[in-house]
C-alpha cells in the first residue's frame, strides 16, 4: 500500500495573497498539564472547598428570601373578592351612572363584614365599607330628589290641565257674546 501523503501548506497557499499559516510552537516543558479540581478534597475539618461554600450561601439566601416572602402579611381573601368585584363593576362608570342599590354592593358589604379582625387588610375593608355606605346614602338622596322633582313637575302639569279644562268648561256654560251696544268692548262675559 502506498503511504498517504499530506500536501504541504506551501502547496495549499500557492498563489494566495494570505500569509503562510503555521502552527504556533509550544515552549519546551515537562509536557504535563495542570489539573484543576472543581471541588477540592476535604481537609481535616471536613470542608469541601469554595464551590460548596458558594452553593451553601446561595441556598441559604434563597431560603431566607422564601421565608420573608411567605411570612409577610397577605390580604384577606374576602377583602380581595369585594374589592375586585367592585373594581370590575365600577370600571368606566361615573359616580352618577353607578347603581348603589345593585345586589353586587350588598355582596361586597357581606364579604367586607367577613374580613378577619387580625388581618392586615381590616382597616382597608372598614374604609371601603364606610365609603360604600356613604355613597349608597348619597345615591338614595339623589334618587329621592329626582323623584320629588318629577312629582312636582307632574303636579304642575296636572294643575295647568285642570285650569285649562275649567276655563274651557266655563266658556261652554257662559259663552262670550259680542254686543255692539256694550261700552266695555268685545270679548267679555255678560
Amino acid at each position: 500500500m502506498a503511504a498517504l501523503r499530506v500536501p504541504s501548506t506551501k502547496a495549499v497557499n500557492a498563489g494566495s495573497i494570505d500569509p503562510e499559516i503555521t502552527a504556533p510552537e509550544r515552549p519546551a516543558g515537562s509536557g504535563k498539564r495542570a489539573e484543576f479540581n472543581v471541588a477540592a478534597a476535604p481537609d481535616a475539618r471536613g470542608f469541601g472547598g469554595p464551590v460548596i461554600l458558594a452553593v451553601g450561601f446561595i441556598a441559604l439566601a434563597g431560603l431566607v428570601g422564601l421565608a420573608l416572602r411567605a411570612g409577610g402579611p397577605t390580604e384577606d381573601p374576602n377583602f380581595v373578592r369585594a374589592r375586585d368585584s367592585l373594581a370590575r363593576y365600577e370600571l368606566g362608570r361615573t359616580e352618577t351612572e353607578r347603581n348603589y342599590d345593585d345586589p353586587l354592593y350588598d355582596g361586597a358589604l357581606a364579604d367586607l363584614a367577613k374580613v378577619d379582625a387580625n388581618s392586615s387588610s381590616v382597616t382597608a375593608a372598614q374604609t371601603l365599607a364606610s365609603e360604600i355606605t356613604l355613597k349608597r346614602e348619597a345615591f338614595r338622596k339623589r334618587i329621592q330628589a329626582r323623584e320629588t322633582a318629577a312629582a312636582t313637575v307632574q303636579q304642575e302639569i296636572s294643575d295647568r290641565e285642570s285650569e285649562s279644562l275649567a276655563a274651557h268648561q266655563m266658556n261652554l256654560l257662559m259663552p262670550k257674546k259680542d254686543f255692539p251696544e256694550c261700552k266695555e268692548g268685545p270679548g267679555h262675559a255678560h
